[in-house]
């Protein structure tokens, strides 16, 4: 359009010179010139919001140490034997790395010995530091504050959490939402109409010209019929619909990283603001995803208590479950061990519980004891349709005692060796201090709210008060494979976009089912690699705020 104006006028203003025309002509180079500064103004604030985005992701890349130091320890007294300092690129997953304070921390990894504070506001925005110590995770990129750590490496280069992280605003900044590609297939249909359409108006006012119609005194038909023609080009000019939606995107995605929110793209960044349906899961999502063993009940005597425990923290041992590390981390606090019995057989059923033999567990014991260790052990630990299975009678004392913790809001385990109904082990996982605020606030939004989870109904009814969700909107008892016909359903009867937000490695196919996928970024990879948004805090008030 600009270019026609252009050419139009200078012939013209040509014409007018050779003919030596008396009267004044109308020429349109200013026409010509606010298109070219306007398309140009639009390009320089694109380029401005890349080069802003472009600026949050080196500021994240220059996160990263550059080195470590590796040590070798004493087994014995986790002295060091010898350090190194070494590339970061030629660290390896299970390397020791030693933080001294005031260091970036260069891998993502767990302490393993010390306790320090660490600063993770660079990548969770969070600004008071973090308490670390034994057993707890650390990050790429954050800086330890106070005290030395040895950290054990266990996510490297491409894998560790920076890493991914940029990866993540990448390959968001690079793909297109749903209306970004409507509006470049749009435009892919729309210059070659435009110009038709331009085409048309000439021949229509060229026609209309011949039949002795005067539109102007100062125009001839065929002056006129050009300038409408190039009116139509000038003024259907669809620069905004190729500029405004891919820096809505960049501009969305880049300010989402800053504040720990991970948006996989515009399809998510377009798709969120719809939601009127959100679904939480609840352990590790709700609840703080650390629980821990908070009573051991003996129903028979089939086995001393102790062994009960050995037995029971071997046998999660091979489970990623948050409910069996806590039956582990129970066990080997009680015998002062970090190393348990021997597990084979493993068989994890979803929704119910593990079966598994058990062997190995007498070194646990003083040999000089009275206590009676068999060479194996049959388990099978989880909930009342686990033991329905394995045809073993859940009795009305048992069922009393479970009941009387689960209307607490804690999770009661039973655990059965060689058949026999042993142990009822209660499990409590507190709610997560910005649950219900974060709940609020989508319900004051107008959005549905509802907790979906495999614990039983009474256990998830005490959680859910506790969030402020209704008692109408739980779904108890929901087998992994279930909980995507539970998000279909959802779908079906509001004819609304359903969110979910999980964590674990039986959320990830309700993750995918779902119109927005959102995992917590303390979760499984799994999950996170099945997730549209990733938090990474673990903070559910950023929910609303994605």
């Amino acid at each position: 359009g600009g270019l026609v104006s252009y050419l139009y006028s200078v012939a013209v203003m040509l014409h007018a010179l050779l003919t030596l025309k008396a009267e004044p002509v109308e020429v349109f180079f200013e026409t010509s010139l606010m298109l070219y500064t306007f398309v140009s103004l639009g390009r320089w604030i694109e380029n401005i919001a890349k080069g802003q985005t472009s600026a949050a992701l080196s500021t994240l890349l220059s996160m990263q140490a550059h080195s470590a130091k590796i040590v070798t320890l004493d087994e014995g007294t986790f002295d060091v034997v010898s350090e190194e300092t070494i590339d970061l690129e030629y660290v390896e997953k299970g390397d020791v790395v030693k933080i001294v304070p005031g260091a970036k921390i260069p891998v993502d990894g767990e302490v393993i010995y010390g306790k320090s504070t660490v600063n993770e506001s660079m990548l969770t925005g969070e600004s008071m530091p973090v308490k670390k110590e034994k057993g707890s995770t650390v990050m790429g990129g954050t800086i330890n504050a106070q005290g030395l750590l040895l950290v054990k490496a266990t996510h490297v280069g491409s894998d560790a959490s920076l890493a991914q992280i940029v990866k993540l605003v990448e390959e968001a900044q690079t793909s297109k939402a749903p209306i970004q590609q409507l509006a470049d297939n749009i435009s892919g249909y729309f210059v070659p109409v435009v110009i038709f359409l331009s085409l048309l108006t000439f021949v229509v006012w060229e026609i209309i010209g011949h039949t002795g119609i005067m539109v102007d005194e100062h125009y001839t038909h065929e002056e006129w019929a050009l300038l409408a023609a190039i009116s139509v080009l000038v003024i259907a000019c669809p620069c905004s619909l190729g500029l405004a939606t891919p820096t809505a995107v960049m501009v969305g995605t880049g300010v989402g990283a800053q504040n720990g929110i991970l948006i996989r793209g515009g399809d998510p960044l377009e798709t969120a603001h719809k939601i009127s349906v959100c679904i939480f899961d609840k352990t590790g999502t709700v609840t703080l995803g650390k629980p821990i063993v908070s009573k051991m009940i003996q129903i028979s005597e089939h086995v001393t208590q102790l062994v009960a425990i050995a037995i029971a923290g071997t046998a999660e041992s091979a489970s990623e479950h948050p409910l069996g590390k806590a039956v582990t981390q129970h066990a080997q606090q009680l015998l002062d061990t970090e190393q348990l019995g021997t597990v084979g057989d493993f068989n994890s059923i979803p929704g119910k519980g593990i079966k598994c033999r058990v062997t190995n567990i007498g070194h646990l014991f003083d040999p000089k004891s009275d206590v009676e260790i068999a060479d194996s052990y049959e388990v099978a630990l989880g909930n009342r349709a686990l033991m329905q299975d394995e045809g073993i009678a859940v009795e009305a004392y048992t069922e009393a005692k479970m009941r009387e913790h689960e209307n607490n809001g804690h999770t009661a385990v039973l655990m059965a060796i060689d058949g026999t109904l042993t142990s009822v082990i209660t499990i409590s996982d507190p709610i997560k201090k910005d649950a219900a605020s974060a709940v609020d606030l989508l319900k004051k939004w107008g959005i549905k709210v509802f907790l979906l989870t495999g614990d039983n109904i009474r256990t998830a009814t005490a959680i859910a008060k506790e969030a402020n969700i209704p008692r109408e909107r739980i779904f108890a008892g929901v087998l992994p494979k279930q909980k995507v016909s539970k998000i279909k359903a959802l779908q079906e009867k509001y004819k609304a976009k359903v969110a979910m937000v999980g964590d674990g490695v039986n959320d990830s196919p309700a993750l995918v089912q779902a119109d927005v996928g959102i995992a917590i970024g303390t979760g499984t990879d799994v999950a996170i690699e099945a997730a549209d948004i990733v938090l990474i805090k673990d903070s559910l008030f950023d929910v609303p705020v994605a």
